[in-house]
């Protein structure tokens, strides 16, 4: 399938969008460097914020649908931001010492 723009129609410049998305995580993520200091938390914030764009985004671009509406971008998102959460709810456990093995003197 050819995706040559046709004359009348207008079209989104998703790419361009994405871009401004990514450069807006990157300020976001560089101001709080150096407030997260535990191991892979600005990693995983990266993650939801990049997995909110994209799943955003993609609704302007021509991908086919798969169910209920959604391409296949948005259940990848969907995946990245589901993984993004986890890692930071084992992360604050971990802070917090739950679940974690006491070893005995």
């Amino acid at each position: 399938m050819a995706r040559a723009p046709q004359l009348g129609v207008a079209y989104q410049p998703a790419f361009f969008y994405e871009q401004l998305w990514d450069l807006l995580v990157f300020v976001i993520l560089w101001r709080l460097r150096g407030r997260l200091k535990e191991d892979g938390r600005l990693f995983a914030l990266y993650l939801g914020l990049y997995a909110i764009g994209k799943f955003a985004i993609t609704f302007v671009r021509l991908d086919p649908v798969y169910f209920w509406g959604l391409q296949q971008s948005h259940f990848v998102a969907l995946g990245l931001f589901a993984l993004a959460v986890g890692w930071g709810l084992w992360g604050q456990a971990r802070q917090r010492g739950i679940g974690t093995p006491k070893l005995s003197s």
